[in-house]
């Protein structure tokens, strides 16, 4: 094979049908408007804030720094995004076909296997259009493993690109950072000690700036999100395993095929090499531990498992070869679970469910940004629960009463447990407090009746809020509550 047949097969072949694949099933994510607020913002001159609001409300500062750079053109923001997902999704089957050459899987044509079932899969095809940073972040572990894996220690770990490279993986998702201590755990031996060392001073020293400024200018190391979601302890773990579950059970496919291969190898008496298979499925089973136990996600299919999906995949392909399975077997096996993972992602009445519910919300989302940007001065402060497109077409300011994009409620907030994740913090007073003009209820449509949200259940308790505001029917929008003495 001619040595640049697998990037034309990938460019040509497997992208467009991922991208195809990708916009048949796409769904407006709320959460890419919320980055969108931000860069907006910024590109205005009015700084990295939430409609005014000084908070860090994301958490991805590459991808805030590359929607910025684009977008300072004036690219529309909604396609740039989209846009920059889809250049990810070329990256990381990119990147999973170097990861497959790195473990030395062969003849070339073989190494294409990870990339073509990375293409077929459905949480895959979902986020390479949907405009937020997951398909990135998978692009650079991907990359980064398959640096650590094919280079030698010495010459990685004395450059500066890779440290380099780890600290734009950190960025892009702080999960990051428990990526990038498994690959110098994966580098450690005793004569490497002092290079891994040296990278992680190096990585340091890229990151510690960045940290330093987000630290001066929003008063706290990590995102806000961090604050709302994390520090439950084993609270979330029951919802986390019910994700992995739920999602890995659309992979069973492949799990089946790798406990054959395995079964298969046992009764030969042949042994799987540790190099490059044990500190891959090291870092899978370290990342679905980590999954489980913060919580899962909210968001439609499994994105949190995309990160350790080429890794699966190629250690697949390459226990089929340990195996010793034809080369024809092995494509025949690939192209067999490259349908079963297309099946069942599209026959998901739980995926198919979810992604129709932000199909069916965005267009009364922004027309309601709209009309609140429109009828409304623009000092006109809204309070509600969906954070993302209400804001960025309303322009206006917004308490986020899920505390996503709100210090006090992500520091001093209520907490309720038996909601879902993400949606767990609440603070009904503090949010009548700041006396907003407008109050949204729910987290789909805009509803006359509060959510099950811990501001929602607060608020309407509320004398105050029950002596104070109005309800108002927007016509062809749905109902809000008006200030009384907003009108």
């Amino acid at each position: 094979m001619r040595k640049n047949t697998p990037f034309l097969v990938i460019v040509l072949l497997l992208f467009p049908a991922a991208l195809m694949y990708g916009w048949r099933v796409y769904a407006p994510s709320d959460d890419m408007y919320i980055f969108l607020v931000y860069v907006r913002n910024f590109l205005a001159g009015n700084g990295l804030t939430y409609n005014g609001t000084v908070v860090e409300g994301f958490t991805s500062v590459f991808w805030v720094f590359l929607l910025t750079l684009f977008g300072a053109p004036g690219i529309p923001l909604p396609e740039l995004a989209a846009g920059l997902s889809m250049a990810s999704a070329l990256l990381a089957l990119l990147a999973a076909y170097r990861l497959a050459v790195s473990m030395e899987i062969q003849p070339g044509w073989l190494a294409l296997m990870p990339p073509f079932l990375l293409a077929l899969t459905g949480d895959f095809a979902f986020y390479s259009v949907v405009g937020l940073e997951e398909v990135l972040f998978t692009a650079l572990v991907t990359f980064n493993l398959s640096l650590l894996l094919s280079k030698p220690p010495e010459t990685l770990l004395r450059s500066n690109y890779y440290p380099a490279l780890l600290a734009v993986m950190i960025l892009t998702r702080p999960e990051g950072a428990l990526i990038c201590a498994l690959f110098f755990l994966i580098a450690l031996k005793k004569e490497t000690l002092p290079l891994v060392l040296q990278c992680g001073i190096k990585l340091s020293l890229f990151l510690l700036p960045i940290l330093a400024a987000k630290r001066a200018y929003y008063g706290y190391w990590l995102p806000n999100t961090w604050y709302v979601k994390g520090g439950a302890g084993l609270a979330n773990a029951e919802q986390g395993l019910v994700y992995v579950l739920f999602n890995g059970g659309r992979y069973v496919s492949v799990l089946v095929v790798l406990a054959a291969l395995i079964l298969l190898m046992r009764h030969r008496r042949q042994s799987l090499p540790k190099q490059p298979l044990l500190p891959a499925g090291l870092i899978v089973l370290v990342w679905l531990t980590y999954v489980i136990v913060q919580g899962g996600d909210n968001m439609v299919g499994g994105r949190f498992l995309l990160p350790v999906l080429p890794i699966v995949y190629c250690l697949l392909i390459k226990t089929a070869q340990q195996a010793r399975l034809g080369q024809t077997a092995i494509a025949a096996t690939s192209f067999v679970l490259g349908l079963f993972l297309l099946l069942a992602y599209v026959t998901s009445p739980g995926i198919q469910a979810q992604a129709n519910s932000w199909r069916e919300v965005f267009e009364t989302r922004k027309k309601a940004g709209l009309y609140l940007r429109e009828h409304y001065p623009p000092d006109t402060l809204v309070a509600l629960n969906q954070a993302g497109i209400i804001p960025y077409y309303s322009q206006l300011p917004t308490i986020d009463m899920l505390g996503l994009n709100d210090a006090h409620i992500a520091h001093h907030g209520k907490r309720d447990y038996r909601l879902w994740y993400a949606h767990q913090a609440g603070d009904g007073d503090y949010v009548l407090s700041r006396k907003p003009d407008i109050i949204i209820f729910g987290g789909r449509g805009l509803n006359a009746q509060p959510g099950e949200f811990i501001s929602d259940r607060e608020i309407w308790a509320s004398e105050q809020f029950q002596n104070e505001y109005l309800l108002t029917e927007w016509e062809g929008i749905g109902p809000v509550y008006v200030r009384k003495d907003s009108q």
